[in-house]
C-alpha cells in the first residue's frame, strides 16, 4: 500500500480532507442560518 511507502503524504492528504470538510461544514451552517 502507498500508506507504508509514504506515510507523510498520506497524513497530509487526510489533514487536507479534514480541512475541506470543516470548510464545507462552515459554509453549510452559514447557509442554514
Amino acid at each position: 500500500m502507498a500508506v507504508k511507502q509514504d506515510p507523510d503524504r498520506h497524513v497530509s492528504s487526510i489533514a487536507r480532507a479534514n480541512q475541506d470538510f470543516e470548510l464545507i461544514s462552515e459554509s453549510q451552517s452559514a447557509v442554514k442560518s
